[in-house]
């Protein structure tokens, strides 16, 4: 009998060791799903939504979205584009258009609003490197070559030139979109830098990152569509992705406040105290919700 129970502890030792080969490679597989994941967010798609195509494609995938971490979509994608898609349906409801038939402006609408935000991306870590490094952020080029982001810039730059030629004819469209490029290189790029010039600086960014770009897309849905423009429609909102705009970029800056301050940084906020930013910040809110009553009426 002892005989029988060794032999048989001996044929269940290799069904123990296929067991914890199974559970090694489960935790190698996670471990590698999870290098996967923290490789960073592109256009708002994480790792993990791509990881069910098959294990090949991961490693292409992954490498591709450090490749783009520069243009920091995570950071626009959601917050910004996703109103100004919102606005293209409001508008197209508002003059009975179909939604089937929109997916062209959409398409365009975002290609060249991913463009323009791109170059803001770029321009914005670029000229804020000095400022970063003197307040201890992290910067996104340290120390490092200037000719991939000068290339990311030029080729930004291309495309917008193209859209602009596009639209050349349409001084509706043509303005809002070169507006939303002159918005943000007069609040990042120096002599300028309407960035650390108070007021200046809050105008500038809600400017660039609402108000034209939504503005943009309303007009380019008009365009598109041959759909007679509504100007009290267009005013209400102009009003509500301002007030948005000022409301964001005050949050931004009242986040940034104590490193700001510390090399002084002539932002809102540092230049007229938090409690100023809040009340302002507060109004612009009071503004965008009566905005967006009267679109919902």
């Amino acid at each position: 009998m002892a005989a029988q129970a060794s032999d048989f502890n001996i044929e269940q030792q290799p069904s123990t060791n296929d067991v914890q080969q199974v559970q090694y490679q489960s935790v190698g597989a996670l471990k590698f799903q999870q290098n996967s994941i923290s490789a960073g967010i592109w256009f708002g798609t994480r790792g993990s939504e791509v990881q069910i195509l098959s294990h090949r494609p991961i490693i292409s995938y992954t490498y591709t979205l450090s490749l783009f971490e520069p243009i920091r979509a995570n950071c626009w994608w959601e917050h910004k584009l996703s109103p100004v898609l919102a606005t293209i349906y409001a508008t197209a409801a508002l003059s009975r258009i179909s939604f089937p038939s929109l997916w062209p402006v959409v398409a365009l609408a975002l290609l060249a609003l991913i463009v323009c935000a791109s170059y803001v991306s770029v321009l914005n870590d670029l000229t804020d490197a000095e400022d970063d490094q003197a307040s201890g952020k992290p910067s996104r080029w340290p120390g490092q070559s200037r000719i991939y982001p000068a290339l990311l810039l030029a080729a930004c730059l291309a495309a917008g030139c193209s859209f602009l030629l596009l639209w050349r004819k349409d001084k509706y469209v043509f303005s809002a979109y070169l507006l939303c490029w002159l918005a943000f290189t007069l609040y990042s790029a120096r002599p300028f830098r309407l960035k650390v010039r108070g007021v200046w600086g809050v105008l500038a960014d809600a400017s660039g990152a609402h108000l034209f770009p939504t503005l943009f897309a309303v007009f380019l849905l008009y365009h598109w569509t041959r759909a007679e423009q509504t100007a009290a429609w267009v005013l209400v909102i102009a009003l509500w992705s301002f007030a948005a705009g000022v409301r964001g970029i005050l949050w931004h800056q009242l986040e940034d406040a104590v490193s700001d301050r510390k090399i002084g940084l002539r932002t809102f906020a540092c230049l007229h105290g938090t409690k100023a930013a809040e009340r302002l910040a507060l109004l612009a809110l009071l503004l965008e919700s009566a905005a967006f009553m009267a679109m919902l009426g």
